[in-house]
């Protein structure tokens, strides 16, 4: 299925994802593909912290809550 970068942002955010994170990454992304924005060294430094959340939330999920 086809789905915007907001939209995504949206599923995410609904399925637990820290939500902060998530918008980061989401803005970076659109400023960059869409907006041809390159980023600074705080962009690069949101993505790098955005990233380490998202992963550690995934870490963090049991293998059961994932399969649901």
């Amino acid at each position: 299925q086809d789905m915007t970068p907001h939209e995504f942002e949206h599923l995410l955010v609904q399925k637990g994802f820290p939500a902060l994170p998530v918008e980061a990454i989401t803005r970076l992304f659109e400023q960059v593909r869409y907006g041809g924005i390159q980023p600074d060294e705080k962009g690069i430094h949101t993505a790098i912290l955005s990233l380490n959340a998202i992963v550690d939330h995934c870490q963090a999920i049991k293998p059961q809550q994932v399969a649901q």
